[in-house]
């Protein structure tokens, strides 16, 4: 009898070092709902005039500036403070490279050309050549 005795308490022991037995129950819980995004207001540039297409809301428009000779990034800005946000870059030289370090790229034109009327939310494309490189 002592050894059934010896034996369960070492059986419990063991079983209790180990972390068995019962486990009460966990419960989790749904995680909060995140909160509803809130819109960024900005106001419209200076150069832009609203204008109205037949029957459709108004519109933003700008003029174009002048890029061209400048290096990319400062082409970008300009562009940016009159009011178009939507920028793309072409390789003038047709070899198809994307301009990395933009201060080593200049415009060589755009699209819509400089001086011409457009809606803001146009898409503007600068045709660039690395510094050392004439446009084409």
């Amino acid at each position: 009898m002592s050894r059934t005795i010896i034996a369960v308490t070492v059986g419990a022991l063991l079983l209790a070092a180990c972390g068995g037995g019962a486990k009460p129950p966990t419960t989790t819980t749904a995680p909060a709902p995140l909160p509803a995004p809130t819109q960024a207001t900005t106001t419209p540039p200076t150069t832009a005039a609203p204008t109205t297409t037949s029957g459709g809301p108004a519109v933003q428009a700008g003029v174009i500036p002048q890029t061209t000779g400048l290096d990319l990034r400062a082409a970008e800005a300009l562009l940016e403070d009159a009011g178009f946000n939507d920028v793309a870059t072409q390789d003038a030289s047709g070899q198809g490279r994307t301009p990395l370090i933009r201060r080593n790229w200049t415009v060589c034109r755009s699209k819509p050309t400089a001086g011409s009327h457009a809606p803001t939310g146009q898409a503007v494309i600068l045709d660039v050549v690395k510094v050392d490189e004439h446009c084409p």
